[in-house]
């Protein structure tokens, strides 16, 4: 459930433009068949009494799904968080009166209503079934790659966004990366060096693929993952999102850099809620050359399949999870 503890760090959130605008801190595929190469940083689970820092416990409240419109026309679903339903023992993050769902229009009530008022189950927890309001659930994690399928827009004049104004606003402002292309089993990627920590979104089936690791593992902080952006089989043109353990090596970025900067993230819950809005997130100056030279020799070929899971039990370790933060498997920060 969403925290709830007064958040006191400064310095590292804003009110959101420009360069620090949210969309641009996010895991964020643009493409179908592209995927990105992340470690997690937040733990699967909120462990009772555990150790982990709460600004990087994970996040999990309840959203509207609510149908947008660019200015273009294109459609879109738009995420509206509710504030009737996001709560705990210790009450509400954001005041009911100004949940965002009694904005949208067409409603008699807000959409996270049932017969007048916030749908709830006997035991006061939120009642995603009965109201359209879903859970989402956001995560910490440290972004290494992202592995596109073209050249960056920016810099490619032949892209059809290179005209674009959010491409053109790059430009000017000095960002104008060239991707490098590289091999990953038979397929050629673009790829993009983040390295910075960024969040991950999700919604609950994705999530659930997720729960397999923990229950595997009993951590998910302790390996490298890719996130991939796919296409629905069934033909009906639905995107998902899939979770699997990744076979590419990563560069290591030092303990001191990585805490320092981890250090600084603001909590989810604050982020979750709209209370913030931007954020200024440090990114690591150099990179491993070495470690970039055997990511692409060492690229996976294959990529195991994931049966995902609808355990109700959800494992975590209760171990400090910055114990395990290294390259792979069991290495610790000081090999991050």
């Amino acid at each position: 459930m969403p925290l709830m503890d007064e958040f006191s760090k400064k310095g590292s959130t804003s009110r959101g433009s420009g360069t620090n605008q949210m969309w641009r801190s996010k895991v964020r595929p643009r493409e179908i068949g592209e995927f990105e190469v992340i470690r997690f940083i937040s733990p699967f689970a909120n462990p009772e009494g555990g150790k982990t820092p709460k600004n990087l416990l994970a996040d999990e409240s309840y959203y509207v799904y609510h149908m947008g419109q660019h200015p273009n026309g294109k459609r879109f679903t738009n995420y509206v968080y509710c504030a009737d339903l996001n709560q705990d023992s210790n009450g509400h993050i954001i005041e009911p009166s100004k949940c965002q769902c009694q904005l949208l229009g067409g409603y008699d009530d807000p959409p996270c209503y049932v017969d007048g008022k916030p749908s709830r189950n006997s035991n006061g927890t939120p009642d995603g079934f009965n109201s359209s309001a879903k859970q989402r659930y956001h995560y910490w994690v440290l972004h290494y790659y992202s592995f596109h399928l073209s050249q960056n827009p920016v810099v490619d004049g032949d892209h059809p966004d290179y005209s674009a104004p959010w491409a053109v606003s790059r430009r000017e402002s000095g960002e104008m990366d060239v991707w490098e292309e590289v091999k990953v089993g038979s397929r050629t990627f673009y790829r993009e060096s983040v390295m910075k920590p960024q969040l991950l979104e999700m919604a609950r089936p994705t999530r659930e693929s997720l729960r397999t690791y923990a229950a595997k593992y009993g951590d998910i902080t302790n390996r490298v993952y890719e996130y991939h952006k796919q296409q629905d089989s069934s033909g009906r043109g639905f995107i998902n999102y899939q979770i699997l353990i990744s076979d590419i090596e990563v560069p290591k970025l030092g303990k001191e850099r990585v805490q320092a900067v981890i250090d600084t993230l603001p909590r989810l819950d604050r982020i979750a809620s709209g209370e913030i809005q931007g954020l200024d997130l440090e990114s690591f100056a150099a990179e491993d050359k070495d470690a970039n030279k055997l990511a692409m020799e060492k690229a996976a070929e294959s990529l195991p399949e994931v049966t995902t899971e609808s355990d109700d039990t959800e494992d975590a370790s209760d171990d400090d999870p910055f114990e395990t933060m290294g390259n792979t498997k069991s290495d610790d920060l000081e090999n991050i």
